[in-house]
C-alpha cells in the first residue's frame, strides 16, 4: 500500500490542532496584556492639571438576596482644561473595584476627602476623560509569560507537520 494512511495521521493532526488551540490562546493573553500595558502608559504621558475632589463616599451593591453587599469608592471631582470645566468619577481608566470588605474602602476614602486638592491627568484627546491615578504597568512586564505558550503551541503544530511529512515520505519511498 502507497501513500500515508488515515489512521496515521490522525494523532499528528489531532496534536496540530492542539498546539494551535496553545498558541492561540497565549497569544490572546499577550494582546491582553499589551493592551493593559499601553492603557497604563497612556496615562502617564497625559498633562496633569489641579483638580478639587467635590464627592466621596462608600458605595455600596447588593448582587442578590443570598451574596453578601460590596463596596466601592465613589468619587467625584472637578478639574480644568484649555480654560474649560470638567467633572470625572473615575480613579483609574477601569471602573473603581468593588470589594467585599468595607473597612478597605474606608481606609481609601480617607484619601479622597471632599475639599481636597489632587492632581488630575487629563487625556489631550478627550478632557472629559481624566484619572486620579495611573495603573500598573504589570501587565507588560509579565507578558513573557502568555509568550511561552506561544512558543509550545507553535513548538506542538511543527513537531507534528513534520511527523506528517516525514510520515508521507516514507508512504511514498515504499
Amino acid at each position: 500500500m502507497t501513500g500515508v494512511s488515515k489512521k496515521s495521521i490522525a494523532g499528528p493532526v489531532y496534536l496540530c490542532l492542539i498546539g494551535l488551540a496553545v498558541a492561540f490562546m497565549g497569544a490572546l493573553f499577550m494582546a491582553l496584556l499589551w493592551k493593559s500595558y499601553k492603557g497604563a502608559k497612556e496615562t502617564r504621558s497625559w498633562p496633569m492639571v489641579e483638580g478639587r475632589i467635590t464627592e466621596s463616599a462608600v458605595m455600596e451593591r447588593h448582587l442578590g438576596p443570598q451574596i453578601p453587599p460590596e463596596y466601592s469608592l465613589g468619587v467625584i471631582y472637578d478639574y480644568e482644561m484649555n480654560g474649560k470645566q470638567y467633572e470625572g468619577g473615575h480613579l483609574t481608566r477601569r471602573e473603581n473595584p468593588w470589594y467585599k470588605e468595607r473597612a478597605r474602602i474606608e481606609m481609601d476614602l480617607e484619601h479622597w476627602l471632599p475639599g481636597s486638592k489632587v492632581p488630575v491627568f487629563v487625556n489631550p484627546a478627550d478632557p472629559e476623560e481624566a484619572v486620579l491615578k495611573h495603573e500598573s504597568k504589570a501587565g507588560g512586564y509579565s507578558i513573557w509569560f502568555p509568550g511561552l505558550f506561544v512558543v509550545a503551541g507553535l513548538g506542538i503544530v511543527l513537531t507534528a507537520l513534520r511527523k506528517i511529512f516525514s510520515g508521507a515520505e516514507k508512504g511514498i519511498a515504499s
